[in-house]
């Protein structure tokens, strides 16, 4: 057996109990240190993250406009050709009626001058 002096036990158990204090301290700083670390790590992760998404969330919309401008161009193109093939079929159309007309005459005329002779 082992026998202390009045006191001595006391101050063991305190010095033990600093001990473990400061041990116990240099743990959490330790374990916080490392939480802190990975939130930042994290958050600068989810920044990066959200820029890629806006940054693609941008690209996806200009290709989409894009896109939506050469079809409606293109639906105009052919809208305008349709539109010119219409009126070309409308000018042909009178030029045909007119040479009718012109030839109506020539032939009325010419009924006309053959009567009188």
């Amino acid at each position: 057996k082992t026998f202390f002096r009045a006191g001595a036990m006391e101050y063991l158990e305190a010095n033990r109990a600093t001990g473990l204090d400061s041990q116990a301290t240099t743990i959490q700083k330790l374990a916080r240190g490392y939480i802190i670390r990975q939130q930042f790590r994290d958050l600068v992760h989810g920044a990066a993250e959200r820029e890629k998404l806006a940054r693609e969330e941008a690209e996806r919309k200009k290709k989409e406009r894009a896109a939506k401008f050469a079809r409606e161009k293109a639906e105009r193109d052919e809208a305008r050709k349709s539109d010119k093939k219409k009126y070309e079929e409308k000018l042909k159309n009178v030029r045909q009626q007119m040479e009718e007309a012109d030839e109506y005459k020539r032939q009325s005329l010419s009924e006309i001058a053959d009567r009188k002779a």
